[in-house]
């Protein structure tokens, strides 16, 4: 185990560098949309996929974003399961943070 923790440490800063671009994008697109804080947790913090699929945030979605719209929808579903499935393969919490700490 020893022998392969700083390929971890390596593997989750990546990790977690890509969960944070991923959320600081969604946030941008989000914000202007005025959803509540619930809402806005089940979206990008709870990974919560029926989230995505609620009638009036994908109507406001398509009008902000147009023809982009289903290309955006399709790839938070792909980015939201990867996340998660790299997450289980870890071994990470459902909050995606490790079990044990990590010393770097």
């Amino acid at each position: 185990m020893r022998e392969y923790e700083y390929v971890f440490a390596d593997i989750h800063t990546s990790f977690a560098a890509s969960v944070g671009i991923y959320i600081d994008s969604c946030y941008i697109l989000l914000n202007s949309l005025n959803l509540s804080d619930s809402q806005m947790k089940d979206l990008l913090e709870g990974r919560k996929e029926d989230a995505w699929k609620d009638p009036q945030l994908r109507k406001a979605l398509e009008k902000r974003l147009g023809a982009n719209y289903e290309i955006y929808l399709s790839l938070v579903d792909k980015l939201n399961r990867r996340i998660l499935m790299f997450g289980k393969k870890l071994k990470l919490r459902d909050d995606l943070k490790a079990i044990f700490q990590l010393r770097y």
